[in-house]
């Protein structure tokens, strides 16, 4: 058996590939249908959501750029869901199905983001009284 990467551990991830694999399932590139170009985007946007969640954790979760570059890929397939939706791409079953879906990542990202933003906020503030965490943890030996 494979063992699983970093990554597939992560619940953002988890459920950005549950968002994918449904998204895939159910937006058809038709070139006949005229919206083609619309269905390629969605599905575009879906693979990149777990690829960047992927870089993130590669980058040992400390590239916040990261965190905005998942966050804007989900706001672009938001945009073209809603979109979809309402020219007939998606059906309003499916485009609930998938919002609430996109929505389940987005949250957790802006958790990841948070958290981050309290690490940094503690870290800041020690620092300038005088206490450098990280510094002294390096000199004792401990790992965060």
């Amino acid at each position: 058996m494979l063992q699983e990467k970093p990554h597939q551990e992560l619940e953002a991830w988890k459920e950005a590939m549950n968002l994918g694999e449904s998204i895939y399932r159910v937006v058809n590139v038709d070139p006949e249908s005229g919206y083609s170009d619309l269905a390629e985007k969605i599905r575009s946007s879906a693979l990149a959501i777990p690829l960047k969640i992927e870089a993130y954790v590669y980058d040992d979760g400390t590239c916040d750029n990261t965190l905005s570059e998942i966050i804007s890929e989900c706001q672009v397939l938001d945009t073209c869901l809603i979109l979809g939706q309402r020219i007939g791409l998606l059906s309003e079953g499916d485009f609930e199905t998938l919002m609430n879906k996109l929505n389940a990542v987005e949250d957790l990202i802006f958790k990841k983001i948070k958290e981050n933003q309290e690490k940094w906020e503690k870290y800041i503030s020690s620092f300038i009284e005088g206490e450098d965490i990280y510094t002294s943890r390096l000199i004792e030996g401990e790992e965060e």
